[in-house]
């Protein structure tokens, strides 16, 4: 990961009326990352979009971008309030809902969005190639948009955020209301921007997608990002949970957390079962067996499995 942000949220509050949808949140967008935004239905995942794009302005805080977006060598953070306009060519957004016009055909829709981005005319022509032959569009570059699918809207959407060659990407819910093979195809243009330099920025419920796409993702809960997960590295270790079924889990997680064996953060204790965290689950198979014997306690099960980002999506916004 680049060690300077090409995005920072910093302490963002927002709030629409008396509802309060961001509270002091805070993120950084490195540049040639996918970075995924997930979080329960109506925890501000759109807003946030909204505000790091510069479609809505925050009631405070400062979003702030490298200058090295604008091709300067020099390290200088730029506030989007104050330089919206120097930013906007170098930044697309493709909303959940499609912005394009209904009433023009493909091509048009990306002539014109090249046209409101001052994209020189032979450049816009030549994108608009390249653009609807990455999306698969080619079959329906004359048709007129409102005939188009629900997958191919996507599509067309997607492609005019890209017409101007943005630095950084903004996708909000690519994939809503997709069946499972065109959230795939959807999911490869996202896939083949990124590895052409695209900074990409994705918003989705989907968790098993997300987790399988992006590089690192953040937990949105109550307008905070509360939790972001890494990508772990070839050879890096991976956290797993050990699952337990144990007649007294209370006294079990006591003898654990006297024996330094585990964090308290890291367990789930429910009625009937035990979920620990671990780095080295052999070890903790085996202090766990060793204190039931000790405590004279029935270990009904004890297995390991990889806590996966539903999991601890799960855990950390309970």
């Amino acid at each position: 990961m680049d060690k300077f942000p090409l995005v920072q949220a910093k302490l963002i509050n927002k709030s629409f009326g008396h509802n309060k949808i961001l509270s002091r949140l805070n993120l950084e967008i490195y540049p040639g990352e996918i970075i995924g935004i997930t979080g329960v239905s109506g925890a501000g995942k759109t807003t946030l979009l909204n505000v790091l794009s510069g479609l809505v302005n925050p009631d405070s805080g400062e979003i702030l971008y490298n200058s090295t977006i604008l091709s300067k060598k020099n390290l200088q953070p730029l506030t989007l309030k104050k330089n919206k306009h120097k930013l906007k060519p170098y930044i697309g957004y493709s909303t959940q809902h499609p912005s394009f016009y209904e009433e023009l055909k493909v091509y048009e829709n990306l002539d014109f969005f090249g046209a409101m981005y001052d994209v020189p005319k032979a450049v816009r022509h030549k994108n608009i190639e390249i653009l609807i032959q990455l999306t698969g569009l080619g079959a329906s570059r004359n048709k007129v948009a409102n005939s188009l699918s629900g997958g191919m809207r996507k599509r067309l959407d997607i492609a005019c955020a890209l017409i101007h060659n943005p630095k950084i990407l903004f996708l909000d819910e690519p994939t809503s209301d997709l069946d499972p093979i065109l959230r795939r195809k959807v999911w490869q243009i996202v896939k083949e921007l990124n590895k052409q330099g695209t900074t990409i920025l994705v918003s989705s419920h989907f968790l098993l997608e997300i987790e399988k796409l992006c590089t690192r993702i953040a937990i949105l809960h109550k307008g905070s990002i509360i939790k972001t997960i890494d990508k772990p590295r070839a050879g890096e270790k991976q956290t797993s949970l050990l699952e337990i079924v144990v007649e007294n889990n209370e006294a079990l997680i006591g003898e654990l957390l006297k024996q330094n064996a585990i964090n308290p953060e890291d367990v789930i204790s429910e009625a009937g079962s035990l979920s620990i965290r671990t780095l080295n689950p052999t070890k903790l198979k085996a202090e766990v067996s060793k204190l039931c014997n000790k405590l004279c306690l029935k270990l009904e099960k004890c297995t390991e499995t990889s806590e996966g980002l539903r999991e601890i999506f799960e855990r950390v916004v309970r």
